[in-house]
């Protein structure tokens, strides 16, 4: 496989992952305002999204995201990891957008959000594998 067929999976399944949580909460405005600025960030740089999830969440949390830890990922307060980054209050905004409705899934659905952590950090970290 190489590294551009991965980069349009890794972004076709965050999507996928977007357009399901959408699925359960279509009437959730802030999780699709954040699926559009996915959708215009993936347009103008693609490889933007794996790079910062490669940072910021799958070299950093590899353990938790391999155990399927997500009460880690829906408790942890990511204001230290953000210290450093322009608007990190902006993405602090967007993760909590995110993060509020993941807490009220299902057990069932919280077994498929992880499920498309996992997945996600696996392509990610398979493309930054190849060279």
């Amino acid at each position: 496989m190489e590294k551009k067929d991965i980069l349009t999976t890794f972004n076709n399944h965050i999507i996928d992952f977007f357009n399901d949580i959408l699925l359960i909460f279509p009437e959730d405005n802030d999780l699709k305002v954040s699926q559009v600025s996915l959708l215009a960030i993936r347009k103008a740089n693609p490889k933007l999204i794996i790079s910062t999830w490669n940072t910021y969440i799958s070299s950093q949390y590899s353990s938790e995201i391999e155990m399927g830890n997500i009460e880690f990922f829906i408790n942890k307060n990511y204001t230290e990891d953000l210290k450093d980054i322009e608007n990190s209050s902006t993405i602090l905004a967007k993760i909590d957008t995110l993060r509020e409705p993941i807490k009220q899934l299902s057990s069932e659905n919280m077994k498929k959000t992880i499920q498309y952590i996992q997945n996600l950090s696996k392509l990610c970290n398979l493309y930054y594998q190849l060279v």
